[in-house]
């Protein structure tokens, strides 16, 4: 029924996302014997600081996209329109952190951090479009689907960070492999949900008046 459906989704869903322990771990480990304690220190701050902007616009977007996408009639429209949301967020806070990566790094006394700030900043379209497929994919109740790209995620950034270690690469080749992450759980989000079109603003004019509040 439709209580153990839940309960077995949200299951998955709590497995699969468990795998960021241990695939975290395992990163941490590979990436200080790799890049060192300086060389880590660096990397581990800028993905701290882009990681907090992401998954805050995530938390922001999540509630009204699960809502919205779980008492929509007619799905595709609203899907469209709200990863049109998340994109164009995304794109916005992208030229903000361009423009204030220097400023911020000679704040933290770390001004050669601005460059790998700027480079893992382009991990935000990716990251948060992968979001809204994932949230889109719960408001379905696809779970398994939902479960299986937050694994994606986990197991993608490990593996694509071992392949940077091994070939002996420096710090913006782990960023890369990060983000490389994020473009794996976008194309399978995609490719579980299958096709929505192009954004549309009758959709987004329909959708505007009931998503804004619970983003408030």
């Amino acid at each position: 029924d439709r209580w153990s459906g839940l309960l077995n989704g949200s299951a998955l869903i709590f497995a699969a996302d468990l795998l960021m322990v241990p695939t975290g771990l395992l990163t941490v480990g590979l990436l200080t014997r790799w890049l060192g304690p300086e060389g880590y220190g660096i990397f581990a701050l800028s993905a701290s600081l882009v990681a907090a902007v992401e998954w805050g616009l995530a938390s922001i977007l999540s509630r009204p996209t699960i809502h919205s996408i779980g008492h929509a009639t007619d799905w595709r429209p609203v899907a469209r329109t709200l990863l049109g949301w998340h994109l164009t967020l995304a794109t916005a806070v992208l030229l903000v952190l361009l423009v204030l990566a220097w400023p911020l790094t000679g704040l933290l006394g770390e001004p050669a951090l601005a460059a790998y700030l700027v480079l893992f900043a382009c991990d935000l379209p990716f990251f948060l479009l992968a979001q809204g497929y994932r949230n889109i994919l719960t408001g379905r109740g696809q779970f398994a689907a939902r479960a299986l790209t937050g694994a994606s995620r986990w197991i993608a950034r490990l593996v694509l960070i071992a392949i940077a270690v091994e070939m002996g690469l420096s710090i913006p080749a782990a960023i890369l492999a990060s983000i490389g992450a994020s473009i794996v759980e976008l194309a399978i989000g995609r490719w579980a949900l299958g096709s929505v079109g192009s954004v549309g603003t009758d959709d987004e004019g329909r959708l505007r008046p009931v998503a804004l509040p619970l983003v408030m």
